[in-house]
């Protein structure tokens, strides 16, 4: 009697054992977002991450006719416009400031970094921004 109470409660062990293993395994599958879910993630965007997504740029300086800048796209990433070894990949904003993670590629040695500016203004056309006491102007395309 008490080796048939073993043997179920063993067997009872295995059982909770594999279903724990099976829910873990569930819980970090990636999980699919259906459209009405993305739908309802892009209506949460702030007024101000939705006036700024898109393309801006900025005139080169001491380049006459060449203009370098950022895409902002809505779900946080960002790309690179004409910036050479300078790579956006993505933006966050927090309370008055835009961060932005770059990636410098050059002489062999690649970097991240985060780039934190001030909004100084912010239009349907125009994007000031400050860093330190330097101002960038950016113009949307």
């Amino acid at each position: 009697m008490i080796e048939n109470l073993i043997k179920l409660f063993g067997t009872i062990v295995v059982v909770l054992f594999v279903l724990l293993l099976a829910l873990i395994l569930e819980m970090k599958k990636p999980k699919k977002v259906s459209n009405i879910e993305k739908v309802a993630i892009a209506l949460e965007l702030t007024s101000k991450q939705k006036q700024l997504m898109g393309s801006w740029v900025e005139q080169i300086p001491e380049a006459n006719n060449n203009f370098q800048g950022f895409t902002l796209h809505s779900d946080g990433t960002a790309t690179s416009i004409n910036t050479g070894d300078l790579l956006y990949k993505e933006w966050k904003i927090r309370g008055n400031e835009i961060s932005l993670l770059v990636e410098s590629r050059g002489l062999g040695i690649d970097s991240q970094d985060i780039e934190t500016y001030a909004f100084e203004h912010i239009s349907s056309d125009t994007l000031l921004l400050k860093i330190g006491k330097s101002i960038f102007k950016y113009n949307r395309v």
